[in-house]
């Protein structure tokens, strides 16, 4: 098993990426999604390994509860990015 020390640095490090990647790139809102995610993974990820460490389930079913929502929210993004573009409109500071 690998041990806590290194999930807890490479999941920081995930969510640092994604923080980062959310409040640079404020002019593209796909990559903002996208950072969005990166930070959801490093959490579920999280959320798997204690729930292991703990020996309880609940940890697996809330991340598969949280990839559903996250799938559904990023499909309603895509589906408005897509209208707004038919418009002309992205939803940027351009």
């Amino acid at each position: 098993m690998i041990d806590q020390t290194s999930v807890l640095i490479f999941t920081f490090f995930l969510f640092i990426i994604g923080f980062f990647g959310f409040f640079v790139e404020t002019q593209n809102i796909i990559r903002m999604f996208i950072s969005v995610e990166i930070m959801v993974i490093a959490s579920i990820i999280n959320f798997c390994y204690f729930s292991n460490i703990f020996n309880t389930k609940i940890g697996h079913i809330f991340s598969g509860v949280i990839i559903v929502l996250s799938a559904i929210v990023f499909t309603i993004v895509f589906a408005i990015s897509n209208l707004c573009q038919d418009k002309g409109d992205l939803l940027s500071d351009e």
